[in-house]
């Protein structure tokens, strides 16, 4: 057994991938008893690096990728790979393998859609503050009245796996359900839902929900135009990533217009908590609510996705030997 793989990740709970990993790899565990990465623990002669954007706060850029000497393969257990540099790994010869395209797995996997109406029935029924009202010795609903899906219209941003999942929810609960997704108009029809463009969405939706990848056309697409076409009180709910928000545009009408913004991602999170300006506003915790990328975050989730990405890998090794 020759080749080291560096494990960013915690699988401490998914024996069996871990047993897959180690009768084929020498591992080296880069995290601490706590499962937090820690660059003094890697081997930088590692040829394969396992990893997760949710377990692990790098961006795997030339300068990073450098220290590994024998990299050879760069293994993520997700569908989203922007903590990738992927003209790093081209540049340096190194193999990227993910879920992204591993459908028949990736459609057992349900959570990050069911995060995204946790997050939608918590800013509807106001539980974050209610809950810390109570946490202060308070006893009065009267703050915290809210509104019920079956009186409000939902507009959701991307048609594919989860965004399709997310208004599946909301239909079985009585919502009003508006899609933006251009590329997905005859697939929109055929399940019985309306197409609407995206400043159509900002200006008739309560809540409006994200569910598309990011890329050229999707960066910074939730921006001054549209937040400033948003119904007062209106609800952005963000399970995709971080990037497809301006986050300095949403903290800057914050300071004239009333809305809620509960996310799951940041832009750029492998720079922390203590850059973003979201955590630095002071609508953070009034108007901005944010989980810490929990959204796939199952057990259940992280059974079948990191199982599934340790067979690629697997594969992809037996193929080269």
């Amino acid at each position: 057994m020759n080749t080291k793989l560096s494990l960013h990740v915690n699988i401490d709970d998914l024996t069996k991938v871990r047993k897959d990993l180690c009768d084929y790899f020498e591992i080296i565990e880069a995290y601490d008893s706590s499962g937090i990465y820690k660059d003094e623990l890697n081997d930088f002669s590692s040829q394969v690096i396992f990893t997760n954007p949710n377990s692990c706060p790098i961006y795997y850029s030339t300068e990073h990728l450098q220290k590994y000497f024998q990299l050879k393969t760069i293994v993520t257990a997700s569908t989203g790979t922007i903590h990738i540099d992927f003209s790093a790994t081209r540049s340096l010869g190194i193999s990227v393998i993910s879920i992204t395209n591993e459908y028949e797995v990736l459609n057992k996997i349900t959570s990050t859609a069911e995060h995204a109406l946790a997050l939608t029935l918590a800013a509807l029924r106001k539980i974050p503050q209610s809950v810390k009202s109570v946490e202060e010795g308070k006893w009065n609903y009267q703050p915290f009245i809210g509104r019920q899906i079956n009186c409000l219209r939902f507009g959701v941003i991307g048609f594919g796996r989860l965004g399709s999942m997310y208004a599946d929810f909301l239909k079985k609960l009585g919502g009003e359900i508006l899609i933006h997704d251009p590329y997905k108009i005859d697939q929109i029809k055929q399940k019985g839902f309306k197409h609407a463009s995206l400043l159509e969405l900002a200006k008739i939706s309560d809540v409006i929900s994200i569910h598309c990848h990011v890329n050229d056309e999707t960066t910074n697409m939730i921006n001054s135009d549209f937040i400033g076409e948003l119904k007062s009180g209106a609800i952005i709910i963000n399970t995709a990533r971080g990037e497809i928000v301006s986050e300095y545009d949403l903290c800057n009408h914050l300071k004239t217009k009333e809305f809620f913004y509960f996310t799951d991602v940041l832009s750029s999170e492998f720079l922390g908590l203590k850059n973003n300006p979201l955590f630095n506003s002071p609508y953070f915790m009034r108007n901005i609510f944010i989980t810490p990328h929990q959204g796939g975050m199952t057990f259940d989730a992280r059974k079948l996705a990191y199982q599934r990405a340790a067979d690629l890998l697997l594969d992809h090794c037996s193929n080269l030997s």
